[in-house]
């Protein structure tokens, strides 16, 4: 959990912006004086979360908003703004990726894993409608961005269908199995020939 929290922080790292105070409805891009207080009310958001499903849900709205910050900064033609955007968006997919993998089978995440999975597809449709309106310079941020989107819904497919299946009863993906011990025959405590509970054997 706290290292879900450092990387959402350190996304703050990723684009520009001074303190203020903003409303996390309210979009707004990296060159608003109110944008880095923004990133951090979301940071502290997600650490509230002690609901795995939950956590998951809030960092999908959060890459949904790197998302349409991304396709602001297109539309004002700020491509300086993007690279860093991108950035931020693949350590949020990152995180949904590992809170996904480290929940435990008691949690039901087929809400969450719903979610993520129409989110990305939506990601994907806007990035690829974006990349034709950035200039050649931001088309390799997009492009990987596009990658991320991809690669976060297969993830959440793959769990989602395991699931559905039955293969797996509500989170994690199931454990292999470990081998059993070998047995020991009974009077043999030791595992020699003869052998006392010390396991020496009779002299």
């Amino acid at each position: 959990m706290r290292k879900i929290l450092v990387r959402v922080i350190i996304c703050c790292l990723f684009v520009v912006g001074i303190t203020g105070i903003a409303c996390w409805s309210d979009i707004i891009g990296p060159d608003d004086p109110d944008y880095i207080a923004s990133l951090i009310e979301e940071a502290l958001q997600v650490g509230e979360v002690q609901d795995p499903a939950q956590r998951i849900l809030l960092l999908q709205q959060m890459a949904n908003r790197r998302i349409e910050e991304i396709e602001l900064m297109a539309a004002e033609n700020k491509p300086e703004y993007i690279p860093g955007l991108v950035k931020a968006y693949e350590v949020i997919v990152q995180n949904i990726e590992d809170s996904i993998d480290q929940t435990t089978v008691e949690v039901d995440l087929s809400e969450a894993l719903e979610a993520v999975s129409s989110g990305t597809a939506k990601h994907t449709e806007v990035l690829e409608g974006v990349w034709d309106e950035v200039p050649d310079e931001a088309k390799s941020a997009i492009e990987h961005a596009i990658e991320v989107s991809k690669t976060g819904r297969i993830v959440a497919l793959e769990r989602l269908s395991k699931i559905q299946e039955g293969e797996v009863p509500k989170g994690k993906p199931e454990e292999v199995p470990k081998g059993k011990p070998e047995e020991v025959p009974r009077g043999e405590p030791g595992g020699m020939p003869g052998g006392e509970p010390g396991g020496m054997g009779k002299l």
